[in-house]
C-alpha cells in the first residue's frame, strides 16, 4: 500500500483536478449535455492527466538537488528516495505510452497539437523558464490557459477572447500566489534566494502587489463580459451573472490574506482542494450560472 501511495504522490494525482479546465469551453458554450462532445472532453481530460503526470516526473528528476533543499519538496517520493530514479523513469514511459495509445485511437489532430504544445512548454518550464524571473509565472499561466484551448479543440468549441483574457489574468494571479508562498517560506530560513528560482527576498513586496492585481483584472474582464452583448446570446437572465464578481473577488482576496499570513500551502490548488470555503464559493458560482440560464422575471 505504501508503494501505491508513493506512486500516486509521484504522479501528483491531486493535481489532476487542474485538468478539469478542459471542460470549461464545453460549460461556457452550454454544450455539456452533448454526449459526443462530452466523451471527447473526457478523453482530453485523461490525456492531460497522463501528460501532466509525465511532465511532473521529468521535473522531479531534473530538480532533485533543489527539491532536497526545500522544506516541503524534499518529502516528495523521488527527492526523498522512496521511489528510485529507475522506477520513476519506467513510470514516465508507461504514462507517455498511455497518452500515445489514446491519441492514436482518437486521432483528433487539433487536440494533439495543443497537447504537444503543453508537454513541450511544460518541459521548457522545468529546464529553463522555472529559473527566470517573471517568465516562470507567465509560462505557468500559459500552461493553465493551454488546457482551455485544448479543451476547445477536443470539443470543437471556439474559444472567445473574453475567456482567453479572463484565464490569463486569473491564472497569473494563481501563479504569483505560488511564488509568493514559496518566498514567504524561504524568509524563515537563512537562504538568500529560492533554490532553483529567480526570486530574492526584496521581491516579496512586489509579489504581494502584482498577484492580487492580476486577480482583480480577471474580475474586471468578467464584469466587462457580463456587460457585453455576447452574454445575451447564452443567458436568459444575464444580470444575475454580476453576482460572480463579488464571489470571485471574495475568493481571490481571501486566498491572498491567507498567503500573507503564511498559512497557505505552497500550491494554491492543493489548498483549495482541502478548503471548505473554496468549495462553497464554487457551488455559489455554479448556482448563479445555472440560474442565469433561465428566464427569471423581472431580472
Amino acid at each position: 500500500m505504501q508503494a501505491i501511495y508513493n506512486i500516486l504522490r509521484a504522479i501528483r494525482i491531486h493535481q489532476w483536478t487542474k485538468n478539469f479546465i478542459v471542460f470549461i469551453p464545453l460549460l461556457a458554450s452550454h454544450k455539456l449535455t452533448d454526449p459526443a462532445r462530452l466523451s471527447e472532453s473526457i478523453l482530453a481530460f485523461v490525456s492531460f492527466c497522463f501528460t501532466a503526470s509525465a511532465a511532473y516526473i521529468i521535473n522531479d528528476l531534473h530538480d532533485l538537488a533543489a527539491d532536497r533543499q526545500h522544506p516541503q519538496k524534499s518529502k516528495r517520493p523521488i527527492a526523498s528516495g522512496k521511489l528510485s530514479k529507475t522506477f520513476a523513469f519506467g513510470l514516465l514511459v508507461l504514462l507517455l505510452a498511455g497518452v500515445l495509445v489514446i491519441n492514436l485511437l482518437w486521432t483528433n489532430i487539433n487536440f494533439c497539437f495543443w497537447l504537444l504544445c503543453y508537454f513541450l512548454l511544460s518541459n521548457a518550464y522545468s529546464f529553463f523558464f522555472k529559473k527566470r524571473l517573471l517568465a516562470d509565472v507567465f509560462v505557468l499561466a500559459a500552461l493553465y490557459t493551454l488546457r482551455i484551448f485544448a479543451g476547445g479543440a477536443a470539443e470543437g468549441v471556439a474559444i472567445s477572447q473574453w475567456l482567453m483574457m479572463f484565464s490569463l489574468f486569473f491564472f497569473l494571479s494563481v501563479a504569483f500566489t505560488k511564488r509568493f508562498t514559496e518566498l514567504y517560506t524561504q524568509r524563515s530560513t537563512d537562504q538568500k534566494s529560492l533554490p532553483g528560482r529567480g526570486y530574492l527576498p526584496p521581491d516579496f513586496e512586489i509579489l504581494r502587489v502584482v498577484g492580487p492585481a492580476n486577480g482583480y483584472l480577471a474580475i474586471l474582464v468578467l464584469a466587462l463580459y457580463v456587460n457585453s452583448p455576447d452574454v445575451q446570446l447564452l443567458y436568459k437572465t444575464p444580470n444575475l451573472l454580476w453576482l460572480l464578481c463579488p464571489l470571485l473577488g471574495y475568493w481571490i482576496t481571501r486566498i491572498w490574506f491567507i498567503a500573507n499570513r503564511g498559512h497557505l500551502h505552497h500550491d494554491p490548488v492543493a489548498f483549495a482542494l482541502t478548503d471548505f470555503k473554496s468549495y462553497l464559493t464554487a457551488l455559489c458560482c455554479a448556482i448563479v450560472v445555472i440560474a442565469a440560464s433561465f428566464k427569471l422575471w423581472p431580472l
